[in-house]
């Protein structure tokens, strides 16, 4: 693989689109990344939630964003990570949350994927 990358790179120019065909990011893009999609929320144990959502076209970490329905008036951020899952503890059990994730690299932060609505056990 490391060697099609390299042959890419003396064939490609830097910002060139052909680079996306390959599933590859652009050296000189300098590109937010996609928002990321397919977010899935799985009660775990009490006060316990694990998401999961597709990996985002030049993602290389992600935050999660919680909000405490009649709590919060607004999303906050609990967690970043570099992978597309993540395990949400310490949330009120009983309580209705919406959760969202953002994705971001060097050159900034995606808008956020859909929002999903669940009950905390």
């Amino acid at each position: 693989m490391r060697g099609l990358i390299a042959e890419l790179g003396q064939l490609l120019g830097d910002t060139d689109p052909l680079w996306d065909a390959f599933g590859l990011n652009a050296p000189g893009a300098a590109s937010t990344p996609d928002a990321p999609e397919a977010l899935v929320l799985t009660p775990g144990g009490a006060g316990t939630l694990h998401a999961d959502w597709a990996d985002a076209r030049r993602a290389t970490r992600y935050r999660v964003w919680v909000q405490v329905l009649g709590v919060d008036a607004d999303f906050r951020a609990v967690a970043t990570m570099t992978d597309s899952d993540a395990s949400l503890t310490g949330l009120p059990s009983g309580k209705t949350v919406k959760v969202r994730v953002t994705a971001a690299n060097d050159a900034g932060e995606s808008r956020p994927s859909a929002e999903v609505e669940i009950p905390v056990p």
